[in-house]
């Protein structure tokens, strides 16, 4: 909806900054490490965005976050598709740290590369990083197809896509019938 944006820089404060952009004052959430790197206040500069949209009580809240690279701004899309992500922790998961510096950290499985990081419970870091391993743990061993319909299975009846992948990893391989996978998984779930 909202890719980019030009405009003024009219302002930067500690978490966001107000853009110019015809006449409309906008306050745009960055990184402080984004912040930083922006050029004086009056000059024209350009962001990538993300919109949100978030419910309070009677009200509606528009929040936009914005990121100097595209990468950081997919990073966040990212970040926003896992279990109990929302554009809070997601933002303070980036203002953390850069999507580089993460991603390494989970190509290493070092969780606690976290450990300083405020405002993430440490479920939902321990959780990313559950994901992540399984993600990688099927590119090897290549998904089937009947694998696929058991985590959608799963996923239906209101389990994490995670945890489900983790239920399928633990089937013995004696059990044959997409049936019987899909009662051992939930067997596995619910001990």
């Amino acid at each position: 909806m909202l890719e980019t944006i030009k405009g003024k820089l009219e302002a930067k404060y500690e978490d966001y900054l107000i853009l110019n952009n015809g006449g409309w004052g906008l306050k745009i959430y960055m990184c402080r490490r984004d912040l930083l790197k922006m050029p004086k206040v009056r000059s024209i500069v350009k962001l990538f965005t993300h919109f949100s949209l978030r419910f309070k009580s009677q009200e509606i809240e528009l929040l936009i976050f914005g990121f100097l690279k595209k990468e950081d701004r997919d990073f966040f899309r990212e970040l926003l598709k896992k279990n109990q992500i929302g554009v809070k922790i997601a933002f303070s998961i980036l203002n953390f740290a850069s999507h580089s510096q993460i991603k390494n950290a989970f190509k290493k499985g070092d969780i606690n590369f976290f450990k300083d990081c405020k405002g993430i419970p440490k479920k939902v870091i321990k959780n990313l990083f559950l994901e992540h391993s399984l993600v990688e743990e099927f590119k090897k061993n290549k998904i089937s197809e009947e694998d696929k319909k058991i985590i959608a299975a799963l996923k239906k009846l209101g389990y994490g896509a995670a945890e489900a992948k983790e239920a399928i990893l633990k089937i013995p391989i004696q059990v044959k019938s997409l049936q019987n996978k899909l009662k051992e998984a939930l067997k596995i779930l619910n001990q």
